[in-house]
Order: C-alpha cells, then sequence, then structure tokens
C-alpha cells in the first residue's frame, strides 16, 4: 500500500502539477515574422523537452526509492517472520515452557521453579523473553488487524501467571508497546513494576564527600 502510494504520487506530480507549473502562459501578442515564430517554437520544443526530461528523472528516483524501501520493508518482515518459526520450533520442543499453564505441578512461579528445578524455570524466563523479543519484531512489521499479531497475543497470553510473578527488575523492561496484549492483572503487574524501578532511580545516592568520616575529635 505504502508503494501504491508513492508510484501514484509521482504519477500524479509528472502529469498534472510539473507540466501546469512549467507551461509558459499564453498572453496575446502582435503577430511576429516568420523567422521569429520559427525561433520562438524552437526554444519551446527545447524548454519542453528539459521539463519532461526532468520529469522522467524525477519519476524514476521517486519509483527508485519506493522500490528500495519495500524491499527492506520485506528482509525486515523476512527476520520476524524466520525468528517466530524458530520460537514455534521451541515450543514444540520444550511444551511445559511453551503452555505452562496446562501443567501447573511442574510450574511453581513462588519458589521459581519447573519441575523443580531452579536451572529450569531459568531456562523459563529466557524462552519468555526470547518470545518477547519476537513479539516486538512482529509488531513493528505487521498491521494490529493481522493474524500473526492476534497470534502473538495469544502466545504472551500464555504466560499471564508468569508476568504476575516476575521480579520487578525485569519486568520494567516490557515493552510497552506491547502492553496492550497482556490481560488486566499482567497489565497492572507490568505498570507496578516500572514505577517501581523509576522510584528506586530517583532516590538520591547519598554523596560521600559531603559526610565527615571520622568522628568528632579525632580529625587529625
Amino acid at each position: 500500500m505504502p508503494l501504491f502510494k508513492l508510484h501514484f504520487g509521482a504519477l500524479f506530480f509528472g502529469i498534472i502539477i510539473l507540466p501546469s507549473c512549467t507551461t509558459t502562459p499564453d498572453h496575446p501578442t502582435a503577430p511576429a515574422s516568420p523567422e521569429v515564430q520559427g525561433a520562438d517554437q524552437e526554444k519551446r520544443a527545447k524548454a519542453d523537452g528539459s521539463d519532461y526530461a526532468l520529469l522522467v528523472a524525477a519519476l524514476a528516483f521517486l519509483v527508485a526509492f519506493g522500490n528500495a524501501l519495500e524491499t527492506a520493508r520485506r528482509d525486515r518482515r523476512a527476520r520476524a517472520q524466520e525468528a517466530w518459526r524458530e520460537y514455534l520450533r521451541f515450543c514444540f520442543d520444550y511444551p511445559i515452557y511453551a503452555l505452562p499453564q496446562n501443567y501447573p505441578s511442574f510450574v511453581d512461579y513462588e519458589s521459581k521453579k519447573v519441575c523443580g528445578s531452579v536451572a529450569k524455570f531459568e531456562k523459563y524466563e529466557w524462552f519468555v523473553w526470547y518470545l518477547v523479543n519476537c513479539a516486538l519484531s512482529m509488531k513493528r512489521n505487521y498491521p494490529f488487524w493481522s493474524p500473526e499479531l492476534k497470534a502473538v497475543k495469544t502466545q504472551l497470553s500464555f504466560h499471564n501467571g508468569y508476568w504476575q510473578a516476575c521480579s520487578p527488575n525485569i519486568l520494567a523492561q516490557f515493552p510497552r508497546s506491547l502492553e496492550s496484549s497482556l490481560d488486566a492483572a499482567s497489565k497492572e503487574a507490568v505498570r507496578r513494576a516500572k514505577e517501581r524501578t523509576t522510584e528506586a532511580k530517583s532516590v538520591r545516592k547519598p554523596n560521600l564527600t559531603e559526610t565527615n568520616p571520622m568522628p568528632e575529635g579525632e580529625n587529625a
């Protein structure tokens, strides 16, 4: 769609705007001699030729620029699709990580363990944040009504329990553009985590140079 608009705009500019701006208005003048009329026609033909040559060059530039943009967009979308396919392969290999709500006895958010292992829970966290990275890439390359983004929202919803139990320092890194894909409780958890992180950053650290480390009466 953007490329079509760009080409249509170039065509409109070339056919309607540029000729109307470059055409010399006709004014009633006294009849000129045939020699003068011939010279004027030759000058006008040369001017029209240069105008249309400029028009063709401008159109070629716009089309080439539009094609470059379209190629870059397709390349970004192809990389996003490849990352998403890789995530789906991970889901096939690690079903507990992909659908933790189907395995409540295996995933313990309170003790941060998967199948009784802290290491596996840490691996699950890497799995979830890889999903976030893929979802962010998909959101940048697909319109909001696309089925691809609906699939992204569904996958993010499978980890609502994690968002609500996640450490605030980690959860504060959740992209703002993806918050609309979470349920109400997870959105609230993200909001609290970001507020807590902001408050922690705003706390002024003590300046050690303003304090006297030596008790009174012991200064040298």
